[in-house]
């Protein structure tokens, strides 16, 4: 195994670290020679792969240059060029100290170093550094030419200029030959003045001098053709097929993505084509597929009512080819907002939709809110026309809500029918479904003398609360000019009542059967017993009940027996959902009454006054 190296030679070396020059090539090379032997000291002679690395430290320290070659080994001795397969950049001796290492094969680093150093002559090289002891700024200021007789000036490279003419674009390239790019890259036009070279501005080309550093500043002006992005002054960013093109390198502004979707103030909201997270403010018709509020407000004209985030707004017109949502409110003022292509007509102050008009809180129109499908918000739906789903049976009058489908709202609902027609017309599948979940708020509120009026059956899935409860029906003796009224009966148990007749065997007893269903809904059982044609002073229950029948004993034979029997509901919603007997009233409710009238108090003191108030109800 190899460990080290018992002595090395530098035989020559010669850096060259510029490219070549008038063609003259210098190699970029070092003639390096050593001697290798083994652990034993005896020299080794075969071949060996070996790396050499340059480093500008003694020790440690990353190495600036490295090759690797296979080497031939004569009795110990090699001869390599090194830079023959990469070659030595001239940057490497721009260090005041470099060194050389080898590692053969997979052995470590060997050790030490050794420095590099100059031979003789090489010290001459020092004036080329410093060039003479003077600056480059002392050098090619001016070029102070003599015509010859033809009248021609003729540009002469040096030792380390070239000069490229270009006929075709009518430039001259002055470089460098020092391996680095060309300091000077074209002059657009040269001219003779008092035997000067000047350098001409070109159209879109501007040249600064600066006596004072010494310096020409030559630069692009900009051009007034092409594609003018560059040159853009906006103070937000934009971006084109997913960069972003900024004066600040944020990511807020314009983007538009290779697939033509536009976001305004944020990424782009696939699969819409027009994302906004903020606001849109339009004086005249806004028109589209989609249009979406969500962290702002889309706004046409100057609407009278106030606007919040998530809101849509229109003075004018607004309009969708599909949908129109909204995280806020959906309002409609002196003008109207469609969506779709609806088959009904539509007026200034219309919300209309040729399928449903949905918004996360209020549906509020100057006019009629029409939509071939669901009416649906988290908050109010307000109009002061009608509002229409579906196509209604009836045609209404203003201020119905007329529904085929659904007309939801997590809050309110109002209309303004007057006279003979009513708040709400209903259809299909609910004629009303309202939903709210504080105690002092409804989810339908109506008008005229009713409020809530259905002309078919009505279904409660929840617990049904109410001031009073009646019945009211054509009177049987007069149904042509008067009502027959009846009172519910009230309990503070969720009670169910059952009764019958039976006569009494010859025993003078009886079995009542009742239906198989009985055991199950019912608990908690009280009886009564009445005899009937006779006193029955013995009757009496002989047997409760138990697998929904029960025995009554202790009468004649042939006795007529009236039994009464009272069950409390325990199914499992009864169980889930008992009735709380007394209740204390809750913030708003607090001091204010239902029916305040009959404690001789203002109508202030209603409970629902604020709503009654709001719709106009109340004077």
């Amino acid at each position: 195994m190899v460990k080290r190296i018992i002595n090395f030679v530098i035989a020559g070396f010669i850096a060259v670290i510029v490219l070549t020059v008038h063609g003259a090539g210098i190699p970029q090379l070092i003639n390096y020679q050593g001697i290798l032997l083994d652990t034993e000291g005896d020299p080794i002679t075969g071949n060996r792969s070996i790396e050499f690395l340059l480093y500008d430290v003694e020790t440690e320290g990353v190495a600036v240059w490295s090759e690797t070659q296979d080497v031939t080994i004569a009795d110990g001795l090699f001869n390599v060029l090194l830079g023959s397969v990469t070659p030595i950049p001239y940057q490497v001796f721009d260090s005041t100290e470099v060194y050389l290492a080898l590692k053969v094969a997979s052995d470590e680093e060997m050790a030490p170093r050794k420095q590099l150093v100059s031979v003789g002559y090489a010290f001459h090289a020092n004036r080329a550094d410093n060039l003479g002891g003077s600056s480059a700024s002392d050098y090619l200021q001016t070029v102070n030419l003599v015509p010859p007789a033809d009248g021609n000036i003729n540009l002469v490279e040096g030792n380390n200029i070239i000069i490229i003419p270009d006929d075709a674009a009518n430039t001259i390239t002055i470089g460098i030959d020092l391996m680095l790019p060309e300091i000077i890259s074209s002059i657009e036009g040269v001219s003779n003045d008092g035997g000067n070279v000047d350098l001409v501005e070109g159209s879109n080309v501007t040249i600064t001098p600066n006596d004072a550093a010494n310096t020409i500043t030559i630069s692009a002006a900009g051009g007034t053709g092409g594609d003018d992005l560059g040159n853009h002054t906006a103070t937000q960013n934009i971006v084109l097929n997913g960069n972003w093109i900024s004066n600040d390198g944020g990511s807020e502004g314009i983007s538009v993505s290779n697939t033509g979707f536009v976001g305004i103030f944020g990424s782009p909201l696939s699969p819409y084509e027009l994302s906004v997270s903020g606001d849109i403010n339009s004086t005249g018709t806004v028109y589209g597929d989609y249009l979406f509020a969500r962290n702002g407000f889309i706004k046409t004209g100057t609407p009278s009512s106030s606007i919040a985030f998530g809101d849509i707004v229109a003075t004018t017109n607004l309009r969708a080819d599909n949908e129109v949502i909204a995280a806020g409110n959906v309002r409609s003022t002196a003008g109207y907002i469609k969506a779709g292509n609806p088959v009904i007509t539509h007026n200034a102050g219309d919300i209309v939709a040729s399928d449903d008009v949905l918004a996360d809180d209020d549906v509020q129109a100057a006019d009629d809110v029409q939509a071939g499908g669901m009416v649906t918000a988290g908050g109010d739906v307000l109009s002061y026309g009608r509002i229409r789903t579906g196509i209604p049976l009836a045609a209404g009058a203003s201020g119905d809500i007329a529904s085929t489908d659904d007309v939801f709202a997590d809050d309110l609902i109002q209309g303004n029918g007057d006279g003979d027609t009513f708040g709400y017309l209903g259809g299909a599948s609910y004629g009303v479904f309202g939903r709210h979940e504080s105690s002092s708020n409804y989810g339908y509120l109506g008008s005229s003398s009713y409020g809530v009026y259905s002309s078919g059956n009505c279904h409660v899935s929840g617990t049904l609360s109410k001031t009073a409860g009646s019945f009211r029906i054509d009177h049987p003796l007069d149904p042509a000019n008067k009502y027959l009224q009846h009172s519910f009966v009230e309990s503070p148990d969720m009670m169910n009542i059952y009764n019958g007749n039976v006569i009494l065997d010859a025993a003078g007893e009886a079995v009542v059967e009742l239906p198989e269903w009985f055991g199950v809904l019912n608990q908690d059982f009280r009886y009564q017993l009445t005899a009937i044609g006779a006193p029955g002073p013995n009757l009496y229950i002989a047997e409760k009940i138990t697998n929904n029948l029960f025995k009554i004993s202790g009468g004649e034979a042939g006795m007529e027996v009236s039994w009464f029997v009272t069950g409390i509901r325990h199914d499992p919603y009864a169980d889930a959902n008992r009735i709380q007997v007394e209740v204390e009233k809750k913030d708003k409710e607090v001091g204010k009454y239902q029916h305040p009238e009959v404690y001789g108090l203002p109508v202030e003191m209603r409970t629902d006054y604020d709503m009654m108030n709001a719709k106009g109800d109340l004077d």
